[in-house]
């Protein structure tokens, strides 16, 4: 069991539809249940395996949202070893302006909406 799993099954019973995370915007918030946790985690995880393997270091480009948590979980539930988390937007141009340096993007917020839709 690894740090996501500790994380995402606690050993204390807890309530599938109890509230995990809150995010909190201008226009309201958003409450993810610990079922949608689990779930969104396990998606973001699978998306990541295309390109992130165990021992990998990640960076995420990416705001103070449960997007941010998920995405964390999903890269430490397959073995990456870090995750370094640069809030957007002055980073992300840096690079972008620097494609060489960067192996592989991935857009968690696409694949979310792709998931809803879906």
């Amino acid at each position: 069991m690894n740090f996501a799993d500790n994380l995402l099954n606690p050993s204390a019973s807890v309530d599938e539809r109890s509230t995990a995370i809150i995010t909190i915007y201008q226009k309201g918030k958003i409450s993810i249940t610990w079922n949608q946790l689990r779930h969104l985690t396990r998606k973001c995880a699978g998306a990541l395996s295309l390109y992130v393997k165990s021992g990998d270091c990640v960076a995420g480009f990416v705001g103070n949202t449960a997007s941010a948590v998920i995405a964390a979980l999903a890269t430490t539930y397959l073995g990456a070893m870090v995750w370094n988390m640069i809030l957007t937007p002055p980073p992300m141009t840096s690079a972008f302006s620097h494609p060489d340096s960067v192996e592989g993007l991935l857009d968690l917020e696409a694949v979310q909406e792709h998931d809803a839709r879906s």
